[in-house]
């Protein structure tokens, strides 16, 4: 069975005969569809990543599903926030921004394909997420570079 079929909610109401009949003969084609939505190389570094902060989580006692070929059992069941905050606080002087971003983009995945709401898209979560961004874009830059930056006095 797909599970791009209206939900009993989706299958009230005027448009209830219509859309169910239209996604009966469609099922084939959305499911085609959505399994082009990622390449495999993508969900591959999904999987991996994921395995990284399943393991994280791990180390501090915190038993998260692990990743199979199939994705990640959830089951109904989404990280916390809070978690994910947690998360970034514990890496920030051993990972990028970038990485932890592309772990960021994994948890969402595996969230959005088991039809729950990500804890990535806490408000929250993207404040620190900012910080974490923020608080390292100034460490890169160097203390004399970043006053010739300003001044003007940069690079001629």
């Amino acid at each position: 069975m797909s599970d791009y079929l209206p939900t009993p909610t989706e299958a009230t109401g005027r448009y209830s005969v219509a859309t169910f009949e239209l996604f009966q003969s469609s099922t084939d084609a959305l499911d085609d569809l959505a399994a082009h939505a990622k390449s495999e190389n993508t969900v591959s570094v999904y999987r991996s990543d994921w395995r990284r902060f399943s393991t994280w989580a791990g180390s501090k006692g915190i038993e998260v599903p692990t990743v199979t070929h199939d994705g990640v059992a959830l089951d109904g069941e989404p990280i916390p926030p809070a978690l994910v905050m947690l998360y970034l606080a514990d890496v920030q002087e051993e990972l990028k921004p970038a990485t932890v971003t592309h772990h960021l983009a994994a948890i969402r995945h595996f969230h959005h394909e088991a039809a729950l709401i990500s804890p990535t898209d806490d408000p929250r979560v993207s404040r620190v997420l900012a910080g974490y961004t923020r608080k390292h874009a100034s460490e890169l830059i160097e203390p004399s570079l970043s006053f010739s930056l300003i001044c003007g006095r940069g690079f001629q």
